[in-house]
């Protein structure tokens, strides 16, 4: 069952159940019992459902701070609402929809890129089976879109053909301008690509051709 949590929340947020499964697989569900969830704006106001922003999470789960780090902590101390740093919507129904780490979120010309959008594309071509997307600085264009992927056993694909094939499902803004087939992605102990790893290897090659 998709769920969605945090450490600072003690784990568990928001849990689809099973009685609507699989229904709502696109979701995390409803807050567990004495959570809070709301999704907010840059100001600081709660959103309606079908809006984009952070997801903030209060009760009795979520922690007062971090030890020995007073100034580390991002839960707001009047209210004890805890600043997840995640992006996210919320149905009408109430269930939870997690869309991206706010730190993740790229802007190509002015305009907001969700990596998960750009993934999900990229996964649909049958050669893919996996995929990472990160951005690279781009001057006064924000970012460029770069994908690391790998294929499937015996799978062939061009990076042309991956640049059209995204082309058909995304804005033009949105298909990613490098692409880096590896064997592997590099990922941490829970099994999550590291992006850091992956940027940090896109702006290398970024750095020799500008060399060049």
């Amino acid at each position: 069952l998709p769920t969605y949590g945090l450490t600072e929340a003690t784990s568990q947020v928001a849990t689809l159940s099973p009685r609507v499964w699989p229904e709502a697989l696109h979701t995390c569900g409803r807050p567990l019992p004495f959570l809070r969830v709301e999704v907010r704006g840059p100001d600081g106001r709660a959103l309606s459902p079908g809006e984009e922003g952070e997801i903030a999470v209060s009760g009795p789960t979520v922690s007062e701070g971090y030890f020995d780090e007073p100034g580390a902590d991002r839960v707001a101390s009047r209210r004890r609402w805890l600043l997840t740093g995640d992006i996210g919507t919320r149905e009408e129904t109430g269930r939870l929809i997690v869309l991206d780490r706010r730190v993740d979120r790229l802007v190509v010309g002015g305009e907001n890129v969700s990596p998960a959008e750009v993934e999900r594309a990229l996964a649909e071509h049958p050669a893919i089976a996996e995929v990472c997307v990160v951005g690279v600085p781009a001057g006064a264009w924000g970012h460029e879109i770069a994908a690391a992927v790998t294929l499937r056993p015996d799978a062939h694909v061009t990076v042309e053909e991956l640049r059209e094939h995204a082309g058909r499902r995304l804005a033009s803004f949105k298909v990613p301008r490098r692409f880096h087939v590896a064997i592997t992605l590099p990922r941490n102990s829970a099994g999550k690509p590291l992006r850091g790893e992956i940027r940090s290897w896109f702006l290398s090659h970024v750095a020799k051709e500008d060399s060049a």
